[in-house]
């Protein structure tokens, strides 16, 4: 990586932050920043899942951010906490916001 460029720096950066990480190790990686309420977020991992990472085809970080506001701050702690994958995956197939 050359730390000059920005998109390099980016993603060296990226890659250091909590994160849950599914599939495949030796699979392609991509970086998925995502907050837990942002339906189009669970949209897309639900596709990934099916298609890809379940299919071992891809390596996902899911990287859980706050956009949306304060609940999504607690929930983005809430799934990096033990048993994080499990509950997003719940989360992900629901269209409800569980209490956290």
């Amino acid at each position: 990586l050359n730390m000059d460029k920005p998109g390099d720096k980016l993603y060296a950066e990226m890659t250091q932050a909590p994160s849950l990480q599914v599939g495949k190790a030796d699979a392609p990686l991509l970086l998925m920043v995502m907050d837990p309420q942002c339906p189009f977020c669970k949209n897309a991992w639900r596709k990934l899942e099916k298609d890809y990472v379940s299919k071992d085809k891809l390596l996902v970080r899911l990287i859980p951010v706050a956009i949306m506001g304060e609940s999504s701050m607690r929930l983005a702690e809430h799934l990096l906490e033990r048993d994080g994958l499990e509950k997003w995956n719940t989360f992900a197939k629901s269209d409800f916001n569980p209490a956290v």
